[in-house]
């Protein structure tokens, strides 16, 4: 049957199901923005030790190097909120204290088949609201001397991964060069273009530049960023969606269809059924896996992880108004036998809130007889999140060897 979409919030997250599997969906204010204020300790030894400070700011909150005259500030204490209070730790960044998030904005809220983080366009309201708040307020001498103010992206790596808008009195437009209007508080919007992974950690400085007629620079200052994690959901929550598929001959599952379409209901949930040919398809728990990323004080993003198996048709038929859809590593075509299966979606899962991860922990198979893990990047990409901390689990005696056999 097929993956499950849930409502409830089990310590941070509210599920949504998709495979048959329970899968959360994301709360409306989560544990990973809400959790350094309500809750420190758990905050503590779910994201890491409190000692991870990637940049020391001074004792006003202004960033090393910074030339006064301007400050740039985004929602560093997470309430959801770009105000005054925010000025303290701008250049700070700490999974359990203070720093600015943006979020991989990866659903299609204008619905023209494209992730919205694809084009250098804010795509109406609606894409708007994925949009991180950014201020820049100028000091009236620099506003007065002031040509030029460039806002720019600053990462490890190549780089390209942070975009900007600036909100001018034409609409959103792209940050390309120095801003087209400046004035005493300037507004933008930023977003992430894919999640964090083996090669980019999801931080950014957002370094701002005023600047003279004659280029001589006047004021300067900068921010840290990081885009959200991606949030596997567990299969603890209560279930929205349910979906389960039909149409090829030898799966002989109409009686259950209706009794789960029927359980379904009565649970509240809406059952699905996709209809497919394929018999890779059979268990859409084995299609994809469905998580969510979320701005503190935003609703979330439901993404879905897919499937590389060149089967998987359903997942990306979700990418739409605040979902999301993404693939990690290609079919690495195993054929031994014995491990055929191995990267199949069925071979992860999530375990519910324990200690210490209020969000769970994700875990995946492994055949110790043989070393296959679930697909190397996709497990590399789960830890680049940070916050669901994966491990594996011996499943070498297991006939398909999945973890969803013994979750």
């Amino acid at each position: 049957m097929g993956p499950i979409r849930s409502a409830e919030r089990p310590a941070g997250a509210t599920p949504r199901t998709t495979h048959g599997t329970t899968h959360t969906t994301a709360p409306r204010k989560p544990d990973l923005a809400g959790a350094t204020r309500a809750g420190k300790d758990v905050a503590r030894s779910t994201f890491g030790p409190d000692s991870l400070v990637l940049s020391r700011a001074a004792r006003d909150g202004a960033p090393d190097g910074a030339v006064p005259g301007l400050t740039i500030v985004a929602d560093t204490d997470r309430d959801g909120r770009v105000t005054e209070a925010d000025l303290a730790a701008r250049a700070d960044w700490r999974w359990n204290g203070t720093g600015a998030f943006v979020i991989a904005n990866l659903d299609d809220d204008d619905a023209d088949g494209v992730a919205d983080g694809a084009d250098a366009k804010v795509n109406g309201a609606a894409d708007e609201a994925d949009l991180a708040t950014v201020k820049i307020r100028l000091d009236a001498g620099t506003l007065e001397r002031a040509k030029h103010v460039r806002v720019t992206p600053v990462e490890n790596g190549s780089g390209g991964h942070i975009r900007l808008f600036h909100k001018t009195s034409q609409g959103w437009k792209p940050v390309q060069g120095a801003l087209s209007e400046i004035g005493p508080e300037i507004t933008l919007g930023a977003e992430a273009t894919t999640f964090a992974s083996k090669t980019w950690d999801g931080h950014a400085e957002l370094k701002v530049e005023a600047r003279d007629e004659a280029g001589a620079l006047i004021a300067s200052d900068q921010a840290r960023v990081r885009v959200a994690p991606f949030i596997l959901l567990p299969n603890s929550a209560r279930t929205t969606e349910v979906y389960v598929s039909a149409g090829h001959p030898n799966y002989e599952n109409a009686a259950f269809r209706e009794g789960l379409g029927a359980a379904a209901k009565a649970a509240g949930a809406r059952p699905i059924t996709h209809r497919t040919s394929s018999w890779k398809e059979m268990w859409m728990q084995d299609t994809m896996e469905v998580g969510y990323t979320q701005l503190p004080g935003r609703a979330p993003q439901h993404v879905v992880l897919g499937g590389l198996r060149g089967a998987d048709s359903f997942g990306p038929r979700l990418l739409g108004k605040d979902t999301g859809y993404i693939q990690v590593g290609k079919n690495r075509g195993i054929a031994n036998g014995v491990d055929d299966w191995a990267d199949w979606m069925g071979n992860l899962e999530v375990s519910p809130p324990v200690p210490g991860y209020p969000l769970g922990r994700v875990f995946y198979g492994r055949n110790t007889d043989t070393g296959v893990t679930l697909h190397p990047e996709v497990v590399a990409f789960l830890e680049a999140q940070q916050v669901q901390k994966p491990f594996w689990i011996d499943t070498g005696f297991l006939t398909i060897k999945h973890v969803d056999e013994i979750a």
